[in-house]
């Protein structure tokens, strides 16, 4: 294309998205109130954004050659190509045109994937937003309205001047679009939560009644406040938050079976290693 036109194609392009600006303009309506807005969301954005997409099963494999563990969130959208996705103890098909969000801590890897595979991947922290329930995410179709969320999130972060705060509100409205009437895997932020799952971080071995007693709440009081919120008993969330711990010890920091039994709080190894296949569904020395 010479440079003539190249002018012209981009005045004409020019042309278009300024008729469509003035056309969207004209369309809107006057406010009731002029003080009654549209208010911000106050939950906390997903942060430390990054964005790749996988295009066949070997670079699946590549991207994780044993099944991975960590503590961030990954987003996972099939575009094309369907596969499957082992989670824990779990093999989940992920058809065309769905997508799926795994929580931190859970063991993860690919399988089964057809040839003409696009699958999107985004990965984030999001602290403000463990969940207290471990139970299996659930896979969401891609809706007109997420689709274009999606690519405008796209479209962001490819932009060489990423507004990183632009780039996470626009996912943060994928994740509640996709999840927001189902089996939540998401929890909003919660007081109560944050404080015991900061407990948990510190002390993986933490009972209840030391919960209780740290937090000021009677043991009782805390239980049932704890399952009617959360869906889940303390006692569970307890236990499989520090095994899922135990296992990012042996996975990330080379620890022994014998070590990590010891950090987490159990009398012996093969207490823990019963405890971990009981909870997770696999053994410590498979992670």
């Amino acid at each position: 294309m010479d440079i003539s036109m190249y002018h012209f194609a981009f005045s004409m392009k020019t042309t278009m998205n300024d008729q469509a600006l003035l056309e969207r303009v004209d369309s809107l309506s006057q406010p009731q109130n002029f003080y009654d807005g549209v208010l911000r969301s106050s939950e906390e954005l997903p942060n430390n954004l990054l964005i790749f997409v996988r295009k066949s099963l070997n670079q699946l494999s590549h991207l994780s050659h044993k099944p991975s563990l960590h503590e961030r969130w990954v987003l996972v959208v099939a575009l094309s190509g369907a596969g499957t996705l082992q989670l824990d103890q779990h093999s989940i098909s992920i058809p065309v045109g769905h997508a799926v969000l795994i929580p931190p801590l859970r063991l993860h890897g690919y399988k089964n994937a057809e040839p003409n595979l696009r699958w999107l991947f985004v990965t984030f922290d999001w602290p403000e937003h463990a969940p207290a329930d471990h139970s299996c995410t659930s896979i969401q179709p891609l809706c007109e309205e997420a689709k274009e969320l999606l690519l405008c999130f796209i479209k962001t972060m490819q932009y060489s001047k990423v507004s990183g705060t632009i780039a996470a509100a626009q996912l943060l409205e994928v994740i509640r679009l996709l999840w927001s009437t189902s089996s939540q895997p998401v929890r909003h932020r919660d007081t109560l939560f944050e404080r015991i799952y900061a407990l948990c971080s510190a002390q993986p071995g933490i009972s209840v009644s030391d919960v209780a007693r740290q937090l000021g709440i009677s043991e009782s009081h805390l239980r049932a406040r704890f399952r009617k919120e959360f869906g889940i008993s303390l006692g569970r969330y307890l236990r499989q938050s520090r095994l899922r711990r135990a296992a990012l010890w042996i996975r990330e920091e080379g620890l022994s079976v014998q070590l990590a039994a010891e950090r987490a709080g159990y009398p012996d190894a093969a207490t823990f290693s019963r405890a971990f296949s009981k909870n997770l569904g696999y053994t410590p020395s498979s992670v």
